[in-house]
């Protein structure tokens, strides 16, 4: 006998068969690897009243007065949190948005190599455009903050209290806004021309025709996308289409910025899945993941690849959106699987260890937007059904237990290249609270054969007698309270046994 740790790596790896995550974890719900052990996803709590309709945006800061303030765009409202209550701000005549996509049928409503090659067309030349849905575009301006509604598209600036945010003067219609280092505030896809931007002069939103003695400029874009969204960035500015990234940088004199093409091929599938990460920047596109770092552009390496992107609906695309949990270094991406219309899976990649999570497979922590802690203590979040929520707050799902959901499946483990029988009589175990988990072990003696469970074992015990014989072992943890917890190495009595 030899005693054999369980040494999976952390995050997940879902792409492929079950057989090819060999001594990986498969699948989870709400589990997070940090620091070498596994301990549960946070909880959440609602605050606040129910808003009318799905959050779409989401702008957290901390005026002069130090009163931490939070406004949040849904299709049909504008609202403001002060860490006590939500009002309602809904800006004067402005119609409602849309919640979801409409599809529409015209050209250029699908995306190029969406679909395989000779399948029918679901988008035909003929028809209509469709609709997309609503979504906020929200920055800082001093202790202000200036608002868009992409169905609008009314530039407005909102000054604290319970007052509506009113139209800024002379601003032009624009789908997205953002506000450079400078204090230019940027128009994105203005005037209804969705490659065109306008800036106006510094300090002064109300000046956006350029003159020889302001600032306001313009930049129509050559690229085969649309615009999507602007951010600002440590060092620079970043704009994104469909299909490239651009970088804006302030260089003064007549031109005020240069505007150069960063990288092609690396579009943003939507306006809020994108997080800017130490100085750069981390999105979603509409088959890989991006970052971009120190001037240039990479796709990410993505452990749960196949999960996300064989089973995703692009139509709704401008929904998905991105969080940033940065006490854990994790970037959450939130977005639609196939089969459904509304945001329903969360994905993590967590930047300081380098690994992929599933956070959430069935859509129990469905967000429309999210922000990450720093004007509040604790990251906020509005979810599809219209609430705030405070998240990594407990470990329940706002007073909902999570047993039965959170835990963690591995993928097979085996004994060198899987020729032997692996038979385990006990496991050590390692696990900081003693009681708050079980382990389970599936048996199998080939990638499609029959599946037999041991277990649930309480990890209560500094030894618990097991009995296995397979040539692959999977591994079943599962929580049994909602309950902070950390499983560290496990291992397991072995011996190898005979061929079958």
């Amino acid at each position: 006998m030899s005693l054999v740790p369980l040494d999976i790596p952390p995050g997940v790896f879902r792409n492929g068969t079950a057989y090819q995550s060999t001594g990986r974890w498969f699948s989870a719900a709400f589990m997070r690897w940090f620091a070498k052990t596994i301990r549960p996803f946070g909880g959440w709590a609602k605050r606040g009243t129910t808003m009318a309709g799905v959050g779409r945006g989401i702008l957290t800061w901390r005026p002069s007065d130090f009163a931490p303030q939070a406004i949040i765009g849904t299709p049909s409202n504008l609202y403001i949190w002060d860490g006590d209550q939500i009002t309602n701000i809904t800006p004067v005549g402005m119609t409602e948005g849309t919640s979801d996509t409409i599809p529409g049928t015209g050209f250029g409503f699908g995306l190029f190599g969406a679909g395989p090659f000779g399948a029918p067309n679901p988008f035909p030349p003929a028809g209509t455009l469709g609709t997309e849905a609503t979504i906020w575009s929200l920055d800082t301006w001093g202790d202000d903050a200036l608002v868009v509604a992409s169905h609008d598209q009314v530039i407005r600036q909102y000054a604290g209290g319970s007052l509506p945010p009113v139209a800024v003067v002379n601003a032009p219609p624009a789908r997205g806004l953002f506000v450079t280092s400078q204090r230019c505030a940027v128009a994105v896809a203005a005037d209804g021309d969705q490659r065109y931007i306008r800036w106006s002069d510094f300090e002064n939103n109300t000046i956006w025709t350029a003159a020889s003695n302001n600032a306001a400029g313009d930049w129509r874009f050559q690229t085969d996308g649309v615009l999507v969204v602007g951010k600002r960035v440590k060092g620079t500015h970043l704009l994104w289409t469909t299909t490239d990234l651009w970088r804006m940088d302030f260089i003064g004199g007549a031109l005020v910025y240069r505007i150069e093409k960063v990288s092609a091929d690396c579009g943003l599938v939507g306006p809020l899945a994108v997080v800017e990460v130490d100085g750069g920047a981390m999105w979603m596109g509409t088959s890989n993941f991006f970052a971009y770092s120190g001037g240039r552009v990479a796709a990410m390496k993505c452990e749960v690849y196949d999960y996300v992107f064989g089973d995703i609906n692009l139509v709704q695309r401008v929904k998905f959106n991105a969080g940033r949990i940065s006490r854990f270094g994790e970037i959450l991406f939130f977005y639609a699987s196939a089969n459904s219309t509304a945001i329903n899976r969360c994905v993590s990649y967590n930047q300081a260890e380098d690994h992929w999570n599933i956070v959430d497979p069935d859509g129990d922590m469905a967000r429309g937007c999210w922000a990450d802690a720093g004007a509040f203590s604790v990251p906020l979040a509005v979810g599809v059904d219209g609430n705030l929520y405070e998240q990594e707050t407990g470990w329940t799902a706002d007073g909902t237990t999570l047993v039965g959901t959170r835990g963690a499946t591995s993928g097979p483990i085996q004994l060198g290249t899987g020729d032997s029988l692996l038979e385990a009589t006990q496991m050590l175990t390692d696990e900081g609270t003693q009681g708050s988990m079980t382990i389970s072990f599936t048996q199998q003696f080939t990638p499609n054969g029959p599946v037999t469970t041991r277990g649930p074992y309480p990890v209560t015990k500094p030894y618990t007698d097991v009995r296995l014989t397979a040539r692959q072992v999977g591994v079943q943890l599962q929580a049994t309270a909602d309950e902070d917890f950390r499983f560290g190495r496990q291992r397991l009595e072995v011996k190898p046994g005979g061929g079958r």
